[in-house]
């Protein structure tokens, strides 16, 4: 089965972002891990990422934990060809984080938010970023930058996608995401 990790937005909950994937996830026969983050110091929910090499945060260790948890409640098998870290506005930049120091994954998207290069690891997948035209907290120029920031770690299968709109996932977004990583599954 194929597996989207997601993380969802400072502020947000695993719920809320499960609630964006689930018609697709329905309709196209793939799973969805959604952890909450943690509470962070100053009473947020949002996520922690590494900034340097090697960094393992409580967070990274907890969404790992979320995918074991799965596999062993469900006797899941994963698609190892297919599985996708996702995260959105706060939770974004855990996408390229987690794929990138993880085996386990194929590929990430950054969805309305950036990457914090330092975290980065060794592991090249493919990755996209996302954003809206009019996006007044992730402009389409802030996200270029942020893809611009992997190419240089090796990275070399990423892509930009503006969509019209602001800083909400819109359904159009999320089915070409979803298209991307699946292709004709």
């Amino acid at each position: 089965v194929p597996l989207l990790v997601g993380f969802h937005a400072t502020g947000g909950s695993g719920e809320g972002f499960l609630s964006s994937f689930s018609a697709q996830a329905l309709a196209r026969g793939f799973a969805i891990v959604a952890p909450d983050s943690r509470v962070s110091p100053a009473g947020d929910f949002t996520w922690e990422v590494g900034t340097e090499p090697g960094e393992i945060t409580p967070d990274y260790t907890h969404a790992l934990n979320c995918i074991d948890e799965l596999r062993e409640e469900h006797d899941l098998l994963i698609d190892p060809q297919h599985v996708l870290a996702a995260g959105y506005s706060g939770g974004a930049s855990s996408a390229p984080y987690l794929a990138s120091n993880e085996d386990l994954f194929s590929a990430f998207a950054s969805l309305h938010g950036g990457v914090f290069p330092g975290g980065v690891g060794d592991h090249i997948v493919r990755g996209w970023f996302s954003t809206g035209e009019d996006d007044d907290l992730r402009s389409p120029d802030h996200v270029q930058d942020h893809l611009d920031s992997l190419v240089p770690l090796g990275f070399d299968d990423l892509e930009l996608h503006v969509f019209p709109g602001g800083h909400g996932l819109s359904g159009e977004e999320v089915d070409a995401l979803v298209d991307w990583w699946l292709g004709d599954l």
